[in-house]
């Protein structure tokens, strides 16, 4: 079987030829899918002007926090593919609209993303939603099969604890492995900010939380006071 790999960025990310990445800061949410040609890319809702959410907020929305639900610490499952494809849809469509409802109540330069755990459904799909308001990209039985020796340290956020930001070294592009809905394989390389977000979601998905990547002299900070850096103004 032959797989076509695509290669995913953002205008601005593409990694130079030294390694280093021209990127926006993401101080992350995310959503996941990929998105390998303009055809599998739809549009999304407009996002309303400048708001920010707290995480209360967001547990009003539905989205699991930290130290709430055990859920976002376990390993996802992933889906028998095309058996569940009816079951994958009806997970893709709640992320979507619980996406939906975010993206009006704060608004996220650097794009966003969204995962199944995220929504109290222990299973292997994420959404990633882009700044260019295409996608959102979605992402069935998602795996990180390759990765650059090149990383950067960027900070992040999660809608799960949106009330701290933390610093996390990640490399400058990913290639993912996932599924259609049909089951047939795609692998995709994403690059710079998009890669980021992906990394996070697909974390997400194996029960990992950024924090739990942060280096071990780093700690969270109150968003306030990730407001004041030079990185503010991205989410």
């Amino acid at each position: 079987m032959r797989i076509q790999v695509s290669r995913r960025s953002w205008p601005g990310s593409g990694v130079s030829a030294g390694g280093a990445a021209a990127r926006p800061d993401i101080g992350a949410l995310i959503c996941p899918s990929v998105i390998s040609s303009a055809s599998r890319a739809t549009t999304i809702a407009p996002v309303l002007p400048a708001r920010s959410a707290s995480s209360g907020d967001l547990r009003a929305l539905g989205i699991a926090q930290r130290d709430e639900d055990p859920l976002l610490g376990k390993p996802s499952v992933e889906f028998t593919l095309p058996t569940e494809a009816r079951a994958a849809r009806q997970v893709v469509a709640r992320l979507r609209a619980t996406a939906a409802e975010v993206r009006r109540i704060h608004s996220f330069r650097g794009g966003m993303g969204l995962a199944a755990p995220q929504i109290g459904v222990g299973r292997r799909a994420a959404i990633v939603c882009t700044p260019d308001a295409r996608g959102p990209i979605v992402l069935l039985n998602p795996r990180v099969v390759d990765r650059s020796a090149a990383d950067d340290v960027r900070f992040e956020g999660c809608l799960s604890f949106f009330d701290v930001r933390g610093r996390v070294r990640r490399p400058v592009h990913l290639v993912v492995e996932d599924q259609a809905w049909d089951g047939t394989p795609r692998t995709t390389r994403f690059n710079g900010s998009l890669a980021r977000l992906v990394a996070h979601e697909i974390d997400h998905l194996d029960g990992v939380l950024y924090c739990d990547l942060m280096a071990a002299t780093d700690r969270l900070i109150p968003v306030e006071d990730y407001r004041a850096t030079e990185a503010a103004g991205n989410y």
